[in-house]
């Protein structure tokens, strides 16, 4: 697991939920706890978020915990994955189907 882009993607997820909701960096990262600039450098994967900012971050979105986790897999499909640089309001069955996809026309050539 690149724990890198782990936090890169956390903070895009945590930036996409924030900005559906209509919510300024401000507003959100009171809601949290943090600073308007530790929250700018969350989003940017600079800085990575503690699990109960974590769970702050997803009470103020509305949101599941699991809402703001990417979906992690250890095998040849997550490196894949990362490399495309799906975006992340596909849903997994999405993710599925271009990976099936990708296989197949692999499979073919």
């Amino acid at each position: 697991m690149d724990q890198k882009r782990l936090y890169k993607d956390i903070g895009g997820l945590v930036r996409t939920h924030r900005k559906r909701r209509g919510l300024t960096q401000e507003v959100l990262s009171q809601q949290i706890g943090i600073s308007r600039a530790a929250l700018a450098n969350i989003e940017a994967g600079r800085q990575q978020l503690v699990v109960h900012q974590l769970y702050m971050a997803s009470h103020a979105l509305e949101m599941s915990i699991d809402e703001l986790l990417p979906p992690v897999s250890f095998d040849a499909d997550l490196d894949l994955t990362i490399e495309m640089k799906l975006p992340v309001d596909l849903s997994e069955n999405q993710k599925e189907q271009i990976l099936k996809l990708i296989r197949s026309a692999e499979a073919k050539s």
